[in-house]
């Protein structure tokens, strides 16, 4: 094969490792490509043109009778890559699905589909995998006649193709759907008597406002107060918000199915945090860990918290972006929250001095 980077245009040998491309030149140094570090991958007329990061581009061609097994293997190691990069499996994968999937304003691709408690991530044949969340399924529309599914979160995606899978395919959506609400119930009642009914409002770490929590707002705040240091804390950001706070509560852990034969054991460790509007600003407080900080970012509370779940909710890729390239150039969501953040504050004696200022900040 040879490759073209703009500046030079050689034969060489390729290998694909575990975690890079591997290109040998006939003479001179070779040159590694991790699969991170490729930003875009797009095969077409026996073709293969790599974006990298942080800057260039290089094109991949002469393959002969290999290039479709070089182009299956590539995109099956660099999807695997960016899976685990930004997060996108759960412990268990549920069902892998094919079929055709088109998203509003790109062409229609072939491609495999994998559904997680959490996510479905949609594989286009030799080209990004992208993803939506469980939680933020507003709609699943079967529409038989055509054996086309129509899925509708953030953004719509129809699924067609699906061959004999395709009643399959819409059971396992809504089934996979009706487990995260009964978890998410199960999980409030305990903490909460009653406030199971909320959990079409809190799946899987939605943050929730007073009005919508109604007569659960004050047991549920007092989860966010066990202690006198957070009641403090709690009562400093009510007082200066400008909007009603809101609250989020997740379990951490726990076994991950679809089964809905019998309800799972609610789990005994939960991650709770909550956010004070203030103006066009927003503190975050994550209240279910030691030693940490007080994030504030100019941006809205539902799209800090939508960029956080972007990411199952690590809070280190939060604290430290840094160390997750991948996830910040791939994810806009998350992009976005890095660029609104004003700072943070550290749970010291002067933690109401540094938050106020942050908040006083133009």
């Amino acid at each position: 094969m040879r490759y073209d980077t703009g500046d030079i245009d050689v034969e060489a040998d390729a290998e694909l490792t575990p975690d890079a491309i591997e290109l040998r030149p006939k003479t001179g140094p070779p040159l590694t490509i991790r699969y991170v570090d490729i930003d875009s991958a797009n095969a077409a007329q026996y073709r293969i043109r790599l974006q990298l990061f942080p800057r260039g581009e290089i094109d991949l061609y002469y393959f002969g009778q290999k290039y479709e097994a070089f182009c299956e293997d590539l995109f099956e190691r660099r999807n695997a890559s960016l899976v685990k990069e930004l997060f996108l499996a759960d412990r268990q994968r549920i069902a892998t699905f094919k079929g055709r999937f088109t998203r509003i304003g790109a062409p229609a691709a072939e491609g495999r589909i994998d559904l997680f408690p959490r996510t479905i991530v949609f594989f286009p044949r030799w080209a990004d995998p992208f993803f939506l969340r469980i939680a933020e399924l507003a709609a699943v529309d079967p529409d038989v006649a055509n054996y086309r599914v129509t899925v509708v979160a953030d953004e719509t995606i129809v699924v067609d193709r699906l061959g004999l899978r395709f009643e399959e395919f819409v059971e396992r959506l809504r089934r996979t759907r009706e487990m995260m609400e009964r978890r998410c119930a199960n999980m409030l009642d305990m903490l909460v008597p009653g406030a199971g009914a909320l959990a079409p409002k809190m799946l899987d770490g939605e943050v929730i406002e007073p009005a919508a929590a109604g007569e659960f707002w004050t047991r549920l705040a007092a989860l966010v107060c066990a202690t006198d240091q957070r009641r403090a804390s709690y009562a400093h950001v009510r007082e200066i918000a400008t909007a009603p706070l809101w609250l989020g509560v997740k379990e951490i852990g726990g076994s991950d199915t679809d089964d809905l034969s019998e309800d799972p054991p609610p789990g005994t460790q939960h991650m709770l945090w909550y956010y004070a509007p203030v103006r066009d600003m927003a503190v975050h407080e994550v209240v279910s860990e030691e030693d940490h900080a007080t994030y504030v970012y100019r941006a809205g509370v539902v799209g800090i918290n939508r960029a956080w779940a972007s990411v199952q909710f690590r809070r280190a890729v939060l604290i430290d972006p840094d160390s997750y390239p991948a996830a910040y150039r791939k994810l806009p969501r998350l992009r976005a929250l890095a660029g609104s953040l004003v700072g943070r504050a550290i749970h010291n004696e002067r933690w109401a001095e540094q938050v106020d200022a942050l908040v006083s900040s133009s």
